[in-house]
């Protein structure tokens, strides 16, 4: 295919100087799609899957470790409660003040691991990730934190040497006591939930958060020894103006972050319907979105971050840029990571476990979950089995998501296919792509060019086999792709 001119080929930049080309592609390209944490997306999870199907994919995927030069593993801790309401937020939660609840909850977390060990004959993966996530974490006290990690540790008694250990935290409540607890237990990253500094926005979101606060607690985890500190942006809320996140983004500089997620606001209100609160003040327009996460893109890649994929930016010093450069950047359920490991499990009401050949998702109603594993039986509600095309399919999209390039060897190889032939079809429909600069299809790859980097979404889409079901239906199930 022939790139048109002025268009850069080399996938390891970003499209600065192509920012006003892109702001016309997105136009075109806009709509709804899945963000790819997962392929098969959690949509596809079925109630059909339940306690004894996860038994049964445990035990089968326990038998492959012997096939897998170094297996290992992560784990993600859902934390639901939050002592106030954001209206902008899609998470599971629990609204409380009551910090009474926490007790009983973290018990049955540390019977869900016992469950866990129970079904794995105690034969435990090392761990190379370990993420707490919400809900708001710090809403367990000093002591709290330190029983959960403690029984974690037993159970899974093997942490890799490079293992991050995080937790994402509220500013707005977070105490000095905690971060260093948790710099005493093992903690090593931290992830501030920001935003938006603006004042009338933090005001339509219910989220009232100074800078100083921030800026105090970011100094006192780096003080203290943390290694990375991840700021998360949420670009689309109510009253945003390209001028007023641009001094957001000023303020976030000062700080400088290893990290930021620059989220664009997903206004599912067919599933949280708080989100229509939103409703009654000014939502930007969709070219506001784009014009705003594109000056964004453009501050902090000038100011000297990476372009991790999708909504993330690092520095050239971060290990998600590293794994970028030496193309071992993975994504799942927590984003982005620079751990490949294939199996997550995950604990705590809503949570995703993933294996190579299945998804299991825990009820999301606390009470109901805390029934069924105080009960003696794991949580999962629903999930599926992963067909040998979701997985050749699911390692195309993750290729493309996280290394901007498909080699079809690398997928030939492992999958035995004639990529081409395959994915006839597919490599048909790339050629619009191809034609607007956004990819290069070639005898041997795919490769998206920078500026194709921000339309990776609508690149992996092409390869879903099931989105063309969700567009025959009224019913909406994703968010804006940008």
């Amino acid at each position: 295919m022939t790139v048109p001119k002025n268009i850069s080929t080399n996938s390891t930049t970003f499209p600065v100087s192509e920012l006003d080309l892109a702001r016309e592609l997105i136009e075109r390209y806009s709509g709804s799609g899945p963000r790819y944490t997962s392929y098969p997306t959690a949509v596809e999870f079925t109630p059909s899957f339940g306690p004894s199907e996860w038994r049964t994919a445990l035990r089968e995927d326990q038998l492959s470790w012997g096939l897998d030069s170094a297996p290992t593993a992560s784990l993600y801790f859902h934390l639901p409660y939050c002592r106030s309401l954001c209206y902008f937020c899609a998470c599971n939660k629990v609204i409380t003040r009551d910090a009474a609840v926490n007790g009983p909850y973290l018990k049955t977390v540390a019977k869900e691991l016992a469950l866990l060990k129970n079904a794995l004959s105690g034969e435990m993966l090392p761990i190379e990730q370990i993420h707490w996530g919400g809900g708001s974490p710090n809403f367990l006290t000093p002591e709290e934190m330190g029983y959960l990690h403690g029984i974690t540790l037993e159970t899974f008694p093997e942490l890799v040497a490079d293992a991050d250990v995080s937790i994402e935290l509220d500013p707005r409540s977070t105490t000095i006591e905690q971060i260093k607890k948790l710099h005493e237990i093992g903690f090593n990253r931290i992830s501030l939930g920001v935003q938006d500094f603006d004042p009338r926005v933090q005001t339509a979101i219910n989220r009232i958060q100074s800078y100083e606060d921030t800026a105090a607690l970011i100094e006192c985890a780096r003080n203290t020894g943390f290694q990375g500190v991840n700021v998360d942006l949420i670009y689309g809320l109510s009253f945003q103006t390209v001028a007023s996140f641009s001094s957001t983004i000023e303020r976030v500089l000062r700080l400088r972050p290893d990290r930021v997620a620059l989220y664009g606001y997903a206004h599912v209100t067919w599933l949280q319907k708080v989100q229509r609160t939103l409703e009654r003040d000014q939502l930007p327009t969709p070219e506001e979105r784009v014009a705003i996460f594109l000056e964004a893109a453009r501050l902090f890649t000038e100011a000297g971050y990476e372009y991790i994929g999708l909504d993330h930016f690092a520095l050239p010093s971060d290990s998600l840029s590293r794994a970028l450069g030496e193309g071992k950047l993975n994504r799942n359920f927590m984003g982005y990571t620079s751990h490949r490991g294939a199996r997550i499990y995950a604990f705590g009401a809503s949570a995703i476990s993933s294996l190579p050949g299945a998804f299991s998702q825990n009820e999301k109603d606390v009470d109901q979950y805390r029934q069924r594993v105080e009960g003696g039986e794991f949580a999962a509600v629903k999930g599926l089995i992963r067909t040998t095309e979701d997985m050749i399919r699911g390692e195309v999209i993750e290729h493309l998501l996280c290394r901007g390039e498909v080699e079809y060897s690398a997928i030939e190889s492992r999958f035995e296919i004639d990529f081409r032939g395959h994915f006839a079809g597919e490599l048909e429909e790339l050629e619009g792509m191809a034609d607007d600069g956004l990819l290069v299809i070639s005898q041997e790859s795919l490769r998206l060019t920078p500026l194709g980097r921000l339309f990776a979404r609508n690149a992996a889409m092409i390869f879903d086999a099931y989105l063309e079901h969700h567009r025959a239906q009224t019913k909406r199930v994703f968010s804006q792709s940008i």
